[in-house]
């Protein structure tokens, strides 16, 4: 893509960026989904619900459903012990887009009545854990629409429609602003507030204005070198780049309206296209070197909808 001043970005290899995905490196034998290629990583379910609807059924997407529902049946999704809301519903969304679900149906039925339960009642966590952002039930959570959505079918229209209207008073409603300090934290931080962007999106209640104001905001938080900082204080962006939130912002971006903002895209995937470590996978950022799997699925997207490949109903 040539943006209107006429930088060129370099070149996102998205084809060897899937490569990597499936490697051992990310993929265990068992099907477990690493958190990244680096020092402390993890087997994440969260991880792997993202990259099991990645593959649409390609290999190794078996190993990782038969892994993801295993850890559903043991009510083990999340990390340290600890079960995150946020994570479940992303767990469910990829074992329910797996187009071979006959050996996981009972899994994903157990799951979304647990889903169900906690988005009813609030809760964000099963478990002790520091309060953060991700231990409030926050405006990320929005981003549950994803596997409402999927889930309608089975849920019924009547219990969707429920969940949907409770997920989104007890996420701030129509009072939702981007701007304001991320719930846990003294500041916003960037990678949650999209997760609420794109479910705001995602339930259609998002009045277009706002829309385009936040996609706005987002151009001015926007680093020289096309990286988007980890907070921002209103209108200041501050702390190290993030992969996950650039990426992100460049698919909010092309979701919106890529021509207009072709300019924060190119850059956005340049800063990206140089941020792939020589192993392979999109670095978290400039102070953390380790090949982060979910920022690499999220800059393989963002790519697409550049491109014109827009599947909102598929955002990761």
């Amino acid at each position: 893509m040539v943006p209107a001043d006429g930088l060129r970005a370099p070149t996102l290899d998205t084809a060897a960026l899937d490569r990597w995905l499936v490697s051992p490196a990310v993929v265990a034998p068992s099907g477990a989904v690493a958190s990244w290629d680096g020092p402390d990583a993890f087997a994440y379910p969260e991880a792997g619900g993202l990259l099991l609807r990645r593959l649409d059924g390609a290999v190794p997407a078996d190993a990782i459903a038969r892994w993801l529902a295993r850890c559903v049946d043991e009510d083990a999704v999340g990390r340290a012990g600890v079960r995150y809301t946020f994570d479940l519903g992303v767990v469910l969304a990829g074992l329910l887009a797996h187009p071979r679900r006959a050996a996981i149906d009972g899994a994903i039925d157990r799951g979304l009545e647990r889903l169900a339960r906690r988005v009813h009642d609030a809760i964000a966590i099963d478990g002790a854990a520091p309060s953060r952002w991700s231990t409030r039930f926050g405006p990320h959570l929005r981003k549950l629409e994803t596997v409402l959505a999927l889930a309608e079918s089975r849920l019924g229209p009547a219990a969707t429609a429920r969940l949907r209207e409770r997920l989104w008073v007890g996420t701030g409603g129509d009072g939702f602003d981007p701007r304001a300090p991320t719930p846990g934290a003294d500041a916003t931080y960037l990678h949650a507030c999209l997760y609420a962007l794109e479910g705001t999106l995602l339930a259609a209640r998002g009045h277009a204005t706002r829309i385009d104001d936040a996609a706005c905001w987002l151009v001015t938080l926007q680093r020289p070198d096309g990286a988007m900082p980890a907070w921002a204080d209103r209108d200041r962006g501050f702390g190290p780049a993030r992969a996950d939130a650039t990426a992100q912002a460049v698919r909010w971006w092309a979701w919106i309206d890529r021509r207009r903002f072709a300019v924060p895209i190119a850059r956005g995937l340049g800063w990206l296209a140089r941020a792939v470590a020589p192993r392979g996978g999109v670095r978290y950022g400039e102070d953390r070197d380790h090949a982060n799997t979910w920022a690499t699925m999220f800059a393989i997207q963002a790519a697409a909808f550049t491109e014109g490949g827009v599947d909102p109903r598929g955002v990761l």
